[in-house]
C-alpha cells in the first residue's frame, strides 16, 4: 500500500514566498515598461553630450598635432640650412666632410683586410755595391 507523504507545515509559507517573488518580478517588468521611454531619452541625451565633448577634444588634438608638424617642418628646414652653410664653410677651408672621412675609413678597412689576408712576404735583398775604402 502506498505511503502518503506528510505535508510539511512550511509548504504554504514557501508557496507564498515564491508567489511574492513572482509578483515582484512582474512589478519590475511593469516599472521598466513605464520608465523605458524616460530612461531611453536620458541615455540619448548623455550620449549626445559625450559625442560633442569627444568631437571637441579630437579637434583640439588635431590642431595641436598640426602645430607640432609645422614646428617640426620649420626646424628641419632651419637645421638643413645651417648644415648646408657649415658644409660650405668647411669645404672652402679645405676640411673634409663626414662623408669623405667615412669613405676614407672604409677604404682603410678594406686595405687592412686585404693586407691581413695576404701571406707575409719577406722583402727582397737589394744588392748593394761595396766600394773600396781609399787608402789613408
Amino acid at each position: 500500500m502506498p505511503k502518503t507523504l506528510a505535508k510539511p507545515a512550511q509548504l504554504p509559507a514557501l508557496r507564498d514566498s515564491a508567489y511574492q517573488i513572482w509578483l515582484a518580478g512582474l512589478g519590475a517588468l511593469s516599472i521598466a515598461e513605464d520608465e523605458s521611454g524616460r530612461i531611453f531619452k536620458t541615455l540619448v541625451k548623455r550620449g549626445k553630450t559625450l559625442e560633442d565633448t569627444s568631437r571637441d577634444r579630437i579637434a583640439t588634438l588635431r590642431e595641436a598635432l598640426d602645430l607640432r608638424r609645422a614646428a617640426t617642418t620649420t626646424m628641419t628646414r632651419f637645421t638643413d640650412n645651417i648644415d648646408e652653410g657649415m658644409a660650405g664653410v668647411l669645404n672652402r677651408l679645405g676640411l673634409p666632410t663626414k662623408r669623405e672621412i667615412d669613405a676614407l675609413g672604409k677604404r682603410v678597412e678594406r686595405l687592412t683586410k686585404a693586407l691581413e689576408e695576404k701571406p707575409a712576404r719577406r722583402p727582397r735583398r737589394v744588392a748593394t755595391r761595396r766600394t773600396a775604402k781609399a787608402p789613408a
